[in-house]
């Protein structure tokens, strides 16, 4: 249930604007942006969900209005989440002493965390539901992020790949478990039985998928090391082998951020614009 319209304003002949909702899934309100294109006045249109980065708030993509001038531009709207809007979240990683940018999208089952930290079912099913309710959108979805966000929609779309029309990101992760803070991570919010952590491994959701839900991925050459390379390395590896729709491009002389997003948005907008 949406509880209040925090922020509206018109933004390339569209709105852009940030509500508060209550969430049954999480149990605890969440703040999200959501930009409608001009087309919405005239028909439903088919939305991008956007998974920002730790550390990040539901804002993150909307910053430069770079991603707003192009979605008006192919008639897609655009949703942008983050666990930095989940303010119970945050307050409870404080008080395990767990820094907040590490919090990623997976649904926790270890307590206390299992009682508000079921990010992966509440993008699944009730975001979802609710901008399908509230909003001129019809129930064509992609999905994409920048970072850990960028992680969890690779497992969002291969998990689910008939909710999905396709997938991109930037600065992906691929292998949680091969980041000593991601595993730690891992550890408190799964529990220590890493076979339970494989639902989140790219390269093994890769490796099972029997669907060909295309992927663009854009790698900054700042973030490129050796564990990244041996990731891609993987990725690309069973792609290949599966003859998977599967693009990774990497950026020399980029760094993650603000300006690497706003530099090839418009290329990953384009790109779901033409399955979506």
């Amino acid at each position: 249930m949406i509880t209040a319209e925090l922020t509206a304003e018109r933004c390339f002949d569209g709105w852009q604007k940030r509500f508060r909702h209550s969430s049954v899934i999480l149990n605890a309100e969440v703040c999200f942006s959501i930009y409608l294109p001009p087309q919405a006045k005239l028909h439903p249109v088919p939305v991008l969900y956007w998974l920002c980065d730790s550390g990040e708030d539901d804002r993150a993509l909307f910053a430069t209005y770079t991603a707003q001038q192009h979605a008006a531009k192919l008639g897609v709207a655009l949703v942008g989440v983050a666990p930095g809007s989940v303010p119970r979240l945050v307050a409870l990683s404080a008080q395990l002493g767990l820094m907040q940018p590490q919090l990623c999208y997976v649904n926790a089952t270890q307590n206390p965390w299992a009682k508000h930290f079921r990010l992966f079912d509440y993008l699944q099913y009730e975001l979802p539901q609710l901008i399908e309710t509230h909003f001129p959108v019809n129930d064509r979805r992609s999905v994409g992020g920048f970072g850990v966000g960028a992680h969890g929609a690779l497992v969002l779309g291969l998990s689910n790949p008939q909710r999905y029309c396709a997938v991109s990101g930037f600065d992906p992760i691929f292998k949680p478990a091969q980041y000593p803070a991601l595993c730690d991570l891992l550890s408190v919010l799964l529990g220590d039985n890493s076979s339970s952590w494989q639902q989140y491994d790219v390269t093994e959701l890769l490796n099972l998928s029997l669907s060909q839900l295309p992927i663009l991925l854009y790698q900054s050459g700042s973030s490129y090391g050796d564990i990244a390379a041996r990731e891609q390395q993987q990725c690309r590896r069973v792609a290949e082998v599966k003859g998977y729709p599967f693009e990774l491009i990497r950026m020399p002389g980029y760094a993650p951020g603000t300006g690497f997003t706003a530099s090839f948005i418009a290329r990953q907008l384009k790109f779901h614009s033409l399955y979506l």
